[in-house]
Order: structure tokens, then C-alpha cells, then sequence
């Protein structure tokens, strides 16, 4: 193989892990966007607090 298709093919490697990788969001930030809704909900309608 010669190294300018060795390198191709490494670039296509790494283009298609950025490909599957897109739109894939960790678990973790799933679970706080509902926290992070409510808590500007709560603060933008005064909360209750006084």
C-alpha cells in the first residue's frame, strides 16, 4: 500500500467516526436539560420566592 492511500484511507477512517458520532449526545446532558428548562422557567416567572 502505498502512503498516500495509507493516509486517504486514514482520513476517510476518521471522517466517518465523526460522522456516526454527530448528533449523539452523552446520557448525562440529556438528563439535565429538563432540570435546566425548569429552573429558567422558575426563574423568568419570579418562582414563587420572596
Amino acid at each position: 500500500m502505498t502512503t498516500s492511500r495509507r493516509v486517504a484511507e486514514r482520513k476517510v477512517e476518521r471522517f466517518e467516526k465523526n460522522i456516526t458520532k454527530r448528533g449523539s449526545v452523552p446520557e448525562t446532558t440529556t438528563d439535565l436539560i429538563p432540570t435546566l428548562f425548569q429552573i429558567i422557567r422558575t426563574a423568568t416567572s419570579g418562582g414563587g420566592m420572596a
